[in-house]
């Protein structure tokens, strides 16, 4: 189920990561300081992390950050961004979660952006276990997923919309049986047309947090939103937090 090195491209990164503006990101790294109470110089793993924008603000905040993500073309793109800011303590690493081996090394592990439920549950779990094993006794974990609940009572068979000189349509497909959404995307730009296959599970709150206490978690909690909210059946996001001890 390698969909993920034709779906994360160059064009998915102009049109779904370089987009966001950084007072965003800036919100969004100030709010993980605060939900975690952490502050530099904790060291921070950023895990998936795309063209770098939270890892890049965690250094500037004055942590030593680490972004890790499989694709190249992102890596050498949040490498430069990096360069561009005149960063020291902000470092990128090309790394397959599947393959990550690194234990005890982060005082926080962050997995942003929906970035997580993209392999079958037997991989999806082991690449949460070796997140949470990077994190050094004491360590705070971070991560930010859709809310399968929300998604399915205000599903969206189909959407489109346009994007600079791009039209963007969706068309998206739940599996009851295996908690599974499939999104075609097609993106017509210049006369040019591209498609990409997106496949993601979607995990009920019950799941993530038996996946965390059977991580070695503690102290685990949910949130809704990116303003604090309690989880619930209405909001969008379904944020993970927890402690290893």
């Amino acid at each position: 189920m390698d969909w993920i090195n034709d779906y994360f491209d160059e064009t998915y990164a102009k049109y779904f990561l370089e987009p966001v503006d950084e007072e965003r990101t800036s919100s969004q790294v100030a709010f993980i300081e605060n939900i975690l109470g952490i502050s530099p110089p904790c060291e921070v793993a950023d895990f998936c992390c795309g063209i770098g924008r939270h890892t890049v603000e965690f250094a500037k905040r004055g942590y030593l950050s680490v972004g890790y993500d499989f694709n190249d073309y992102y890596i050498n793109r949040a490498s430069q961004q990096a360069l561009d800011c005149g960063l020291v303590s902000a470092f990128f690493f090309k790394q397959d979660m599947r393959n990550f081996q690194e234990e005890g090394l982060f005082d926080v592990a962050c997995c942003l952006w929906v970035s997580f439920g993209y392999f079958d549950d037997d991989t999806n779990r082991d690449i949460f276990f070796r997140m949470v094993r990077s994190l050094r006794s004491g360590g705070k974990f971070f991560m930010d997923l859709e809310n399968r609940e929300y998604i399915l009572k205000n599903f969206i068979h189909e959407k489109w919309r346009t994007k600079d000189e791009a039209v963007i349509l969706e068309r998206n497909k739940f599996d009851p049986e295996t908690s599974r959404i499939k999104c075609n995307r097609t993106i017509i730009e210049n006369g040019t047309k591209k498609i990409y296959t997106r496949h993601v599970r979607m995990y009920t709150a019950t799941e993530i947090i038996q996946l965390a206490k059977a991580s070695g978690l503690q102290e685990i909690k949910l949130l809704g939103d990116w303003d604090g909210k309690p989880y619930g059946l209405q909001t969008q996001r379904m944020i993970l937090t927890g402690r290893l001890p």
